[in-house]
């Protein structure tokens, strides 16, 4: 089973790109980590900086942020695909919210494996391992 859309993650950074406005849309629904592909990921970081600077968020200052950090890629072009990519920013609180739930599918996951590294362990009593699981599953609805 595949843990991520790339296609709703593209469609948020497009929306974006297109629409600088459209970040509030989704501020808070999504965070950098929501992200699954580490290069839109470092897309949205910027994207939250620039905001929290007070700077305009468009395409032309997110590439030149983004280049600034690494001149290896053309920022640019990126940001520009995926501007020519995105359906429409009218549903980019739908597509956050799809991000946003293939996060918490990957955050429930992890803590699916943790839990069963826990239980396997022969050095962790059968009490600490009910603990331990409780608070992996407990800390979910605090994330």
């Amino acid at each position: 089973m595949k843990l991520y859309q790339e296609d709703a993650e593209t469609a948020v950074i497009g929306a974006i790109c297109m629409d600088g406005s459209s970040l509030m849309e989704v501020a808070d629904i999504i965070r950098p980590e929501s992200f699954y592909v580490a290069r839109y990921r470092a897309i949205f970081n910027a994207v939250v900086e620039l905001d929290e600077q007070g700077q305009e968020v468009e395409i032309i200052s997110i590439g030149d942020y983004l280049e600034k950090r690494d001149p290896n890629i053309n920022w640019l072009a990126v940001l520009a695909e995926m501007s020519k990519n995105c359906p429409s920013t009218r549903n980019i609180k739908a597509y956050a919210i799809i991000v946003d739930e293939y996060y918490q599918l990957r955050t429930l996951y992890s803590a699916g494996s943790s839990v069963m590294e826990v239980c396997v362990d022969p050095d962790i009593s059968v009490t600490d391992k009910v603990a331990a699981a409780q608070e992996s599953i407990l800390s979910l609805g605090s994330g």
